[in-house]
């Protein structure tokens, strides 16, 4: 019986003694989750700051761009806008002109190919126009040059050719060939009188509207 006793006393210690060591392990794993939790959290904390403020200058950045590119649309716009009020004004005139004025100003345009073509025998191909009319009007313009030739062209051909309203002109040799149309009359318009065109038509002030459009 007294061995039976002192071994449930042995028991006993052992089973407090390893009660105790559980619970120091326990406690010292605890205070060590509690300062690894602290840390991550500082860590976190701190990680947050960071990103907060690094994504705080990305967006004020892509704000400025924003708001930067929002004037330079409305000046894209309004500029894009003043272009299109000339352009449709153009097309309305050289719609509306008739034969007297447009041959008047393929006149003009023809004189400037003068150099290149005085004194020499051509080929006229020609659309919209009565073959007496662009004949008179060569003749006028190019006094010491011959009209071997006048060919009136088709719808098809025309367009083939890229000819709209107007005649091209090609020397015999083949060497010179010149474009006397409306088209081109267009363009060198737009290129030469664009502002002016513009102020004619939307006044003395668009185009510091368009620079000071914000």
């Amino acid at each position: 019986m007294e061995e039976l006793r002192s071994t449930e006393i042995l028991d006993r210690e052992i089973q407090e003694d390893a009660r105790r060591k559980a619970d120091k392990i326990l406690k010292a794993a605890e205070s060590d989750c509690i300062g690894i939790e602290r840390e991550a959290a500082e860590r976190f904390e701190k990680m947050s700051v960071q990103k907060k403020e690094e994504y705080g200058h990305m967006l004020d950045s892509y704000r400025k761009d924003a708001e930067a590119a929002v004037p330079l649309e409305k000046q894209r716009r309004l500029i894009a806008y003043i272009d299109g009020a000339v352009q449709n004004a153009l097309d309305s005139w050289f719609a509306s002109a008739g034969t007297e004025k447009k041959l008047g100003l393929l006149g003009v345009l023809l004189s400037k190919y003068s150099p290149a073509l005085e004194g020499r025998k051509l080929n006229v191909f020609y659309c919209g126009y009565h073959d007496g009319d662009i004949e008179r009007l060569i003749s006028g313009r190019l006094k010491n040059s011959t009209v071997l030739s006048m060919k009136e062209l088709s719808d098809s051909e025309a367009r083939s050719r890229g000819l709209d309203d107007g005649f091209f002109i090609q020397t015999d040799d083949g060497f010179v060939f010149c474009r006397v149309t409306c088209a081109e009359l267009r363009d060198e318009i737009l290129q030469e009188h664009r502002e002016e065109l513009a102020v004619r038509l939307l006044g003395p002030d668009v185009f510091s509207v368009a620079g000071n459009s914000n």
